[in-house]
């Protein structure tokens, strides 16, 4: 009887051990299955930090916050994913990736994907209509063209699929717009029309550029009428 209750009382004593064991095991499974796409989530983060650098996302406060955020969150939680111990750590660990740390992802890529009207408002609109002027001028009309289609197929390009493939189309855009701008500078040339209108691409053309040749030459090519003046 001694040695039953000596055996009784020592697992007794391991009771609250196996107990939260036994609990963190099953918290452990539990935390397997909330994390199943965990990979998938960091390449997803990884393509929006290449997309907001390809896309000069971050240029507004609210643009910042989002990105710092994220990072605070994907800092916070690898942290305590790494080094939790207890049922109540991984516990806490795991409800802040699902409530936190996604959220924060989902929230930069929607800010991601409607930033891109406005940067293809800035970087591929103006290839339209200075597409469009070249189309009209020998030996630039093909150049034109591609340089307008550029344009235009830019800003019709949705914002969907997943933000890898989103990335791999931005990408792609900006490596066309800037092979078509090299070769645009290097077939306008130099001279007064020639920096006039590679200053027109670049959207730092001003009215003192607009001399006696340069007039002459939009009005020879009925380009006059294209054109706004606005100050800056």
């Amino acid at each position: 009887m001694t040695d039953v209750l000596a055996n009784l009382e020592g697992l007794m004593d391991e009771l609250p051990g196996a107990v939260d064991r036994r609990r963190l095991g099953d918290r452990l499974n539990q935390a397997l299955t909330t994390l199943r796409d965990a990979d998938l989530q960091v390449g997803r983060l990884a393509a929006l930090f290449i997309l907001a650098d390809e896309t000069e996302f971050g240029r507004t406060q609210e643009q910042q916050f989002l990105l710092s955020e994220v990072k605070r969150e994907a800092w916070e939680v690898g942290g305590a994913l790494e080094t939790a111990e207890t049922d109540n750590e991984l516990r806490d660990a795991v409800w802040d990736y699902e409530k936190e740390f996604l959220k924060a992802v989902n929230a930069l890529d929607r800010a991601s994907r409607s930033w891109w009207s406005a940067f293809t408002a800035s970087r591929f609109q103006p290839l339209v209509g200075f597409g469009d002027l070249l189309a009209k001028i020998d030996g630039v009309a093909d150049l034109g063209q591609r340089l307008a289609d550029c344009g235009r197929r830019a800003q019709a390009q949705g914002a969907g699929g997943s933000s890898v493939d989103f990335l791999a189309s931005v990408r792609e855009f900006i490596t066309e717009l800037d092979a078509l701008q090299a070769e645009r500078v290097a077939a306008i040339g130099a001279g007064e029309v020639g920096d006039f209108l590679n200053a027109l691409a670049e959207r730092r053309a001003t009215l003192n550029m607009v001399t006696p040749d340069v007039y002459d030459w939009l009005t020879k090519n009925q380009a006059l009428e294209r054109f706004k003046v606005a100050p800056s």
